[in-house]
């Protein structure tokens, strides 16, 4: 799995294959930055991305949602 570190359209995606399994959104503004966290206390990793609009949230893959 891959995603995308940067995105004008406010989202992260969640790619395997070259094709897109799954968009995180969330942001107000552009996505700039994302930082893997590795298991975190759950089954999955999860990670945390950083918009234009100041926010930093969160994604659990286990449960699939930004928090």
């Amino acid at each position: 799995m891959s995603s995308s570190p940067a995105s004008a359209d406010k989202t992260v995606r969640l790619w395997m294959k070259y094709k897109p399994i799954r968009t995180f959104s969330g942001h107000r503004e552009a996505v700039r930055g994302l930082a893997l966290i590795a298991n975190a206390g759950f089954p999955n990793a999860s990670f945390a991305s950083c918009s234009n609009d100041g926010c930093v949230l969160r994604a659990i893959r286990q449960f699939g949602a930004f928090r």
